[in-house]
């Protein structure tokens, strides 16, 4: 049954005078829906899960985005299993994350699913948050109002950026451990610092081929095993690709011919570590950039280049198994906290 603008406002304040068991706030409730205007909201009430699920099947077509809703449980008792049923319906992520909540409470009896929501169309919606503006697309990610630089993603599995936004902002992706698969448009120049961070669930990404930054610590802590870097990119920050600890292969711009190793202008950027435990650095990198080992956690040895003459800022980070490091007499400069969380023997050759 759809709800009532009143209804919505009623059923909202007593969810949350009763958010002992919410994986939700009220004030990240109240950051998504800042008025009522485009909001809908929708109670399903059934004997069983299944009884539920039939009505929101009937209720929303598949496809129709408001499969995006956010979703709210009140209901005497629900398996996880049940959970992971309603989440699939609304093609949220199964787990719990901050788009979805579920509450124990007594319901007469019966099972009550409440969702609510924005941006219902296939168009693009204006919204307003505590006085900022921006455009909200079908699945929630949230951009300047001109569509250029997207400021939030939606923690959704199957993502896509709308066509002509430029840039992805700093942290929009951040922590979005559900979300499995994005498309970014060819329209994307720039993708920001921590931008894709610790999205646990990306097994793999395409960079468009116009892609010209890639900001520091963009993609730290992914799961993703390669990365192609697009020739068009003439910017890579510090540890773009830091504590990637699948990481077995990088190929594009920058890529040394073993896959190994990310050299930028002769300074070393990153080092793909996985199943390796000794690396050896190329001959002619003149600098060991800021991060480059950065949580590698099967390295134990690291052979220097004669080229070498310095070494940045934690260079070796979180490195905890290192045991050998071999430097060359060359070496001009290093930073004071170049090894930093991680104790080698430094070895001079």
């Amino acid at each position: 049954m759809k709800l009532t603008t009143s209804e919505i406002q009623e059923v909202t304040q007593e969810i949350f005078a009763h958010n002992s068991y919410s994986f939700i706030s009220k004030t990240d409730f109240d950051e998504f829906f800042p008025t009522l205007n485009g909001v809908v909201g929708f109670r399903f009430e059934g004997e069983t899960v299944e009884d539920v699920a039939a009505q929101i099947k009937a209720e929303i077509p598949q496809g129709n985005t408001l499969q995006k809703l956010m979703v709210f449980y009140v209901a005497l008792s629900m398996r996880m299993s049940d959970i992971h049923m309603l989440n699939s319906l609304f093609g949220n992520p199964q787990r719990l994350r901050s788009e979805m909540m579920n509450i124990a409470k007594l319901s007469y009896g019966q099972l009550t699913v409440f969702a609510f929501g924005g941006a219902f169309t296939n168009e693009k919606t204006l919204i307003t948050i505590r006085g900022e503006e921006y455009l909200l697309d079908e699945h929630g990610n949230r951009y300047r109002p001109d569509g250029k630089i997207l400021v939030k993603g939606a923690n959704v599995r199957n993502n896509r950026v709308m066509d002509g936004c430029e840039v992805i902002g700093n942290g929009a992706f951040d922590d979005r451990e559900g979300m499995e698969d994005i498309f970014l448009p060819e329209s994307v120049k720039e993708i920001g610092e921590f931008a894709f961070s610790c999205c646990f669930g990306l097994k793999s990404f395409t960079f468009p081929k116009n892609l010209r930054k890639i900001g520091s610590s963009a993609f730290v802590s992914c799961n993703i095993k390669s990365f192609d870097i697009p020739e068009s990119v003439t910017s890579l920050g510090d540890e773009a690709f830091g504590f990637c600890n699948w990481l077995e292969e990088f190929t594009g711009k920058f890529a040394t011919p073993d896959g190994r190793f990310l050299i930028q202008h002769g300074i070393l950027m990153s080092y793909a570590s996985s199943g390796t435990h000794r690396a050896i650095v190329p001959d002619g990198v003149l600098v060991l950039g800021a991060r480059a080992f950065s949580g590698c956690p099967d390295l134990q040895e690291v052979v220097l280049p004669r080229s070498l003459v310095s070494i940045c800022d934690r260079a070796f980070n979180h490195c905890r198994n290192l045991k050998k490091i071999y430097v060359p007499s060359s070496l001009k400069a290093a930073a004071r906290n170049a090894l930093w969380q991680c104790w080698p023997s430094v070895i001079e050759i």
